[in-house]
């Protein structure tokens, strides 16, 4: 699946689609079952390299990535490892009991199909397959130009967000919880310090459903792409590619 989207921003990373499926590509980079590893170091390799990985409830690597990759309720089990992880060793939260607060009140998704899949969207054949969220790793030029175009259709300004949570929370199962909404947000994501050692340094995600990714290619040729506004973006954008 060509974008326009990537084509205008210049990208010079694979656009990735997130898939559920109860199939998973033959060729598909996986985790060892029951092995700890980072869910954004796989999506790195697809970003980067056009690699297929996949996920399943058997090998996704740590406690957030099962809840960050829609496979359930995976920090209940390992409350006391959590509480210890994000208040004391990593010093995310002030004390245990918000620690508690944070995990009591996320919005848990466990999807029915076997595996989730991070490919290329330029893989995809929409004829075959339809992705459930698209993800951009993006500079901060062309995380601008994201965050401008999912406004360019709809009134008010909140269609934008930047929550707490892990890199993989942020690009699977928190835009998926946008995704049941009337008028989902763009989530800007990896912003967790954790996930940044895998991330290029000027890189974070900026991740939709679906059907707001194909709004977003449909408003391209209308938008501020098309404008001389975004020219002086472009060329720079331009020049760093070289």
């Amino acid at each position: 699946m060509q974008s326009l989207l990537a084509d205008q921003l210049k990208l010079t990373h694979n656009v990735v689609a997130i898939l559920f499926s109860d199939s998973k590509p033959e060729d598909a980079h996986q985790l060892g079952e029951g092995k700890w590893g980072c869910a954004m170091a796989l999506y790195v390799l697809t970003m980067k390299q056009g690699k297929c990985v996949a996920f399943d409830r058997t090998s996704y690597g740590c406690v957030g990535a099962g809840v960050g990759l829609c496979l359930g309720d995976t920090y209940t089990p390992a409350r006391e490892f959590m509480e210890n992880l994000l208040a004391d060793e990593e010093g995310y939260f002030k004390s245990r009991e918000l620690v508690d607060d944070f995990m009591d009140n996320f919005g848990y998704v466990d999807v029915p199909e076997k595996n989730v899949i991070f490919k290329p969207l330029i893989d995809v054949d929409p004829a075959v397959e339809e992705p459930v969220l698209v993800s951009f790793p993006v500079n901060a030029d062309q995380l601008s130009a994201l965050a401008a175009l999912i406004n360019f259709r709809r009134r008010g300004n909140d269609h934008v967000a930047a929550p707490f949570g892990a890199g993989c929370q942020s690009v699977c199962v928190i835009p998926y919880n946008e995704s049941l909404k009337e008028q989902p947000r763009g989530i800007i994501g990896n912003i967790d310090l954790a996930a940044r050692k895998v991330l290029p340094a000027d890189i974070l995600t900026f991740t939709v459903p679906y059907k707001t990714y194909l709004e977003m290619e449909e408003d391209v040729p209308l938008s501020f792409l098309s404008k001389k506004v975004w020219d002086p973006i472009r060329k720079r954008l331009d020049r760093s590619d070289r």
